[in-house]
């Protein structure tokens, strides 16, 4: 399993390893080695106090709420927008339409 880990010096050479959340776990050495090594002891010994770290794949498809995408023709907004695609599809079309005739 791969973690990412925020390594920082800090004064007297030495450095800091810091999990962010929702673990916000850190260890500090004297090299970079020595703070993963610590920080590395830390996740084992929560481990092996029972907790777990998994990791999780999202859903493959479709996002739940995309079937609902555009569907607000009344909402000021929506409108809004609608027009600055219109505007921008007709200033597209006459660019070409200049573009060719040249």
């Amino acid at each position: 399993m791969a973690l990412a880990v925020l390594i920082e010096p800090t004064a007297n050479n030495h450095f800091v390893a810091k999990l962010g959340p929702p673990f916000n776990w850190s260890a500090e050495g004297d090299s970079v080695a020595e703070a993963l090594e610590k920080l590395g002891q830390e996740t084992r010994r929560q481990e092996t106090n029972g907790h777990l770290i998994a990791f999780i794949k999202e859903p493959q498809g479709e996002h739940p709420l995309l079937k609902w995408a555009g569907t607000l023709p009344d909402d000021e907004l929506t409108q809004s927008w609608q027009e600055n695609i219109r505007k921008s599809r007709q200033a597209e079309r006459v660019a070409e339409k200049t573009f060719n005739e040249e």
